[in-house]
């Protein structure tokens, strides 16, 4: 009975401690410098240098980019 009584609380322990997942995830980006030296209108494109994006982590990641 002592046995069975142990291996409960053990298994229950386990089920209620929290589990730990950790990934690196992370990104960087280098923007260099964005100039625009005309006025900016609605409605119009305007053609901007790179952005280079960096995975700084170590899984695969999907990143967008967006201005507003």
């Amino acid at each position: 009975m002592k046995r069975i009584t142990i291996s409960f609380v053990i298994t229950a322990l386990l089920l209620l401690l929290p589990s730990f997942a950790y990934a690196g995830l992370g990104v960087g980006i280098g923007t260099g410098k964005i100039v625009v030296d005309e006025k900016l209108r609605s409605g119009v494109i305007y053609n901007l240098p790179s952005l280079t994006v960096v995975n700084t982590g170590d899984e695969e990641s999907d990143y967008s980019v967006s201005v507003a």
